[in-house]
């Protein structure tokens, strides 16, 4: 399931920006892959 960012509607290049859960994840898709380092926040 995806919820979009009801503050970010589209990111620069148009897309839809938003959380992502997935039936197994306790969290967002989002979360884990931060914290597993797979990703990081740009400023």
């Amino acid at each position: 399931m995806v919820n979009e960012d009801d503050g970010q509607m589209a990111g620069i290049y148009g897309r839809m920006i938003g959380l992502v859960f997935c039936g197994r994840l306790d969290s967002s898709l989002n979360k884990a892959i931060l914290t597993s380092g797979n990703a990081e926040v740009l400023a």
